[in-house]
Parts: C-alpha cells; sequence; structure tokens
C-alpha cells in the first residue's frame, strides 16, 4: 500500500493581515511523535565521588554522571560543597534525584547524559 502524505496551506484574513497555517494528515502527526523522547524515570541513585552519580533507570540503563565541573547558579549553588551534594535522595513520585532545597535534573536530561555519554551541563 502506497502512503501518501499532504501538507498543504491554508490561509485566512486576520486582523489586517494574511495568516497562514501549515495542516497535515494524521499520519505525518504521528511520525512526529514516535521522535519524541519517552520519560525513562530514575530507579536508584548513588554517590560515587565528590560530584559523581551513578544512576540507575527503569529501562535497564546504568551509568556515572559527573557533575564536578558543572556550573552551579541559583538553586543549585549549595551542590558545589560535596556534603551538601551526598544528600542527593531519589524522588520516586518525580522519578528523578533530588536534594533537601528542591533542587532536581529532569529524568529525561540524566538519561540522556548516561544513555548518550554526555558531559553534564546546565539545564
Amino acid at each position: 500500500m502506497n502512503e501518501l502524505s499532504y501538507i498543504g496551506l491554508s490561509s485566512k484574513t486576520t486582523g489586517g493581515g494574511l495568516a497562514t497555517a501549515n495542516r497535515s494528515n494524521a499520519s505525518r502527526r504521528l511520525r512526529s511523535m514516535k521522535s519524541m523522547h519517552e520519560l525513562v524515570h530514575v530507579t536508584a541513585v548513588e554517590v560515587v565521588g565528590d560530584h559523581r552519580l551513578r544512576l540507575v533507570f527503569e529501562d535497564g540503563a546504568t551509568g556515572e554522571v559527573d557533575l564536578s565541573a558543572w556550573e552551579r547558579r541559583g538553586v543549585f549553588e549549595p551542590l558545589a560543597d560535596p556534603a551538601y551534594f551526598r544528600q542527593v535522595a531519589l524522588d520516586q513520585q518525580l522519578g528523578t534525584i533530588v536534594w533537601p532545597n528542591g533542587a532536581d535534573i529532569a529524568p529525561e536530561t540524566l538519561h540522556s547524559w548516561v544513555v548518550l555519554e554526555l558531559t553534564a551541563t546546565p539545564v
């Protein structure tokens, strides 16, 4: 079966100008939804250094994140102190790691750092 894809433009007058909107069929929207990252929660965290964490995710991914060179501003400033950094905890409701002051890092960010072996950068 040959799948047809249709993208068209529709125009209508709004105020004093012409507005253009994209229209696309349902199959195109489904393809773009599949490319979005799925949310994978953190299931375990272990401090393995002054600013280094070992993380386990619900999809089985495991790895270490080194936050030693991370520029800490705002809510992340207290994490510069290794003793405070070690107070990291797993928030099972959020599915990510948190610190006592409410600082957290999105689980999808952590997952990408681990799976793609990226350097931790401020979010």
